[in-house]
């Protein structure tokens, strides 16, 4: 055998040996390490926009409502109005929740319409009906958020708005001295670099947006992941259930190219299981979106993850002490303190 044979597969071994070894034993770790305590079994359950499902989304009742149930965490998304308020609400236009055709950042606070009797799901898989006397449709200040819930974990997206509108919400954290238990960022990559920045000297955590997440896969898939250090504290990743697969492809032009993509994330996702285990192992709190039905929730639990967010908190808890106190599962799960400590 030729010298430059020994050599290449020599150097070959020794990489896959040393990629093993980091694997295991990462040395890139997250220096500050997202904690919440999960009050329910031994995973972190949050609500998705305060649980879409069961109130209005991003309203007071709906947080109230979380509280109550006793999830871990709230997600929920900002913007900023004409005013410079920053109001608790997801989309840029108004036009779903209260049937007015009009942006949020174009509207003062007081000027706000209310929300509509029934409001359309984001995927178009249904709609909401308020409850008389426990849902009021007003959108709310995320600074009334803070004062009702000191002490709840949020993660906050602020929905690609301005360097003004990060500023604000940057100001607010700090005011309510909410840094060790608030993370915030934004699915465009841009704006979370800039939100990381500037949260990172006052110890507030950020999120991996949509681009960092499919580069952390990238890397993953090619070996190469245990050599990159990871920037933020928690990483989003969509598990996709069988109603949402079918919402999408319902809604969707090209049916047959959106059918494929959507097979292939779904693999994906079930190869990434061993990258959420060596992601926690760096001290990744690894979080998965959104699990809405008992076979999501079974689901969910064959990956290693920290926890997940629901629309669904009280169907969702109710399935998960429905057999005996917990759904098996074939992967023992840690929860995130223990794992860090």
């Amino acid at each position: 055998m030729e010298w430059y044979w020994i050599a290449l597969i020599s150097a070959g071994g020794v990489y896959l040996l040393l990629g093993l070894i980091l694997f295991c034993f990462p040395i890139y770790k997250v220096k500050d390490p997202v904690r919440i305590e999960a009050k329910k079994d031994k995973l972190i359950i949050g609500t998705h926009r305060g649980g879409s499902w069961e109130r209005v989304e991003n309203t007071l009742p709906a947080f109230r409502n979380s509280k109550d149930i006793g999830v871990d965490m709230f997600e929920l998304d900002v913007r900023l109005t004409k005013d410079k308020q920053v109001v608790v609400h997801h989309d840029q236009s108004l036009v779903r929740l209260t049937g007015q055709d009009i942006d949020v950042e174009d509207t003062n606070y007081e000027d706000l319409p209310t929300c509509t009797n029934e409001i359309r799901y984001p995927m178009g898989d249904g709609v909401y009906r308020l409850k008389p006397n426990i849902d009021d449709g007003k959108i709310p200040l995320l600074r009334d958020v803070f004062e009702e819930f000191p002490e709840i974990p949020m993660n906050i997206d602020l929905k690609g708005g301005s360097s003004e509108h990060l500023f604000e919400v940057y100001k607010m954290i700090v005011e309510f001295q909410r840094e060790g238990i608030t993370f915030f960022g934004d699915m465009n990559n841009k704006k979370n670099i800039q939100a990381q920045e500037m949260g990172k000297d006052a110890g507030i955590g950020s999120f991996s947006s949509l681009w960092y997440t499919t580069r952390t896969v990238l890397l993953y898939l090619f070996g190469l992941l245990q050599f990159f250090p990871f920037r933020h504290q928690i990483l989003w990743f969509p598990l996709f259930g069988r109603k949402t697969l079918n919402a999408i492809y319902e809604h969707s032009g090209r049916k047959c190219l959106v059918w494929f993509l959507l097979k292939i994330v779904v693999c994906i996702t079930w190869l990434c299981k061993p990258m959420f285990w060596h992601l926690r192992k760096r001290g990744v709190l690894v979080m998965i979106f959104t699990v809405n039905s008992e076979d999501e929730l079974i689901r969910a639990r064959k990956y290693p993850i920290d926890g997940f967010i629901t629309d669904a908190p009280t169907e969702i808890i109710r399935a998960l002490y429905s057999n005996g106190g917990q759904i098996e599962t074939d992967i023992p799960m840690i929860r995130s303190t223990e794992l860090r400590e």
